[in-house]
């Protein structure tokens, strides 16, 4: 029972650290180190990355931490299924005395009445077969006619046709290349988004009094991305925020 009563509580204290924000985190940040002198800040989180003096002495510090790499994967969804036919049900035969007999009934497609028009019998036009035809194509013909007298009285002509033709065919993936692939879904799932990297990071501007004292006088979160683990912000995360 009591390591039931553990677990419950740490499962409590994961979803209300998964639910704190960047406001949030910034408040509990502001309340807990305003006063207090800078170097105690840097001791337990880390020397800043860069420093700025204002006219009036105070310093604004740039810290950053919590520095790492997640990888998000895909994700998938199953892929919707059509709705099953409707199968009416089936009727029950028809059964006849048997000797029962009925008038036959012969259909002669050759009976029936051809219709024409002029010259021509009316018949359903063959179905048309289309083919990629080339986007241009061109064509040209040369003749060309020679007279030749091997000797006296005799007289040979030769006619000679030349044909040639030419074609130019568009393909868009030649120029473009083909779409990059990606690695196929599971059988039945579809692909909703991608597998990612993001670099996950806080930031904060510290502002302090000049030395000796050097204490805080300001401190807000300049950028935050999503947590390591589950949660909205790093600088929750790395910061101690609950």
């Amino acid at each position: 029972m009591k390591r039931t009563r553990v677990m419950a509580s740490g499962l409590a204290l994961l979803g209300l650290a998964a639910c704190v924000t960047t406001e949030q985190a910034g408040q509990a940040i502001t309340a807990r180190w305003i006063g207090q002198p800078s170097d105690a800040f840097f001791v337990q989180y880390g020397p800043p990355r860069g420093s700025y003096v204002l006219a009036n002495g105070d310093t604004i510090h740039t810290w950053r931490g919590g520095e790492t790499t997640k990888h998000v994967p895909a994700q998938y969804a199953p892929v919707a299924t059509a709705a099953p036919t409707f199968q009416p049900p089936a009727f029950p035969s028809t059964t006849f005395p048997s000797g029962a007999t009925f008038p036959s009934s012969t259909f002669q497609p050759s009976s029936m009445p051809s219709s024409t028009f002029g010259s021509q019998r009316c018949a359903r036009p063959a179905a048309t077969v289309q083919s990629a035809a080339p986007l241009y194509g061109r064509q040209v013909t040369k003749t060309e006619t020679k007279v030749e007298n091997p000797r006296p009285g005799v007289t040979r002509t030769t006619t000679t046709t030349t044909s040639r033709s030419a074609s130019v065919n568009f393909n868009p993936s030649g120029l473009f290349g083909a779409a990059p692939s990606s690695p196929p879904p599971p059988p039945g799932q579809r692909l909703v988004s991608a597998a990612r990297t993001e670099q996950l990071f806080c930031e904060l501007q510290i502002t302090t009094a000049p030395a000796p004292d050097s204490i805080i006088k300001a401190i807000r979160i300049s950028r935050d991305t999503g947590a390591a683990g589950i949660g909205l912000s790093r600088c929750a995360e790395v910061m101690g925020v609950k």
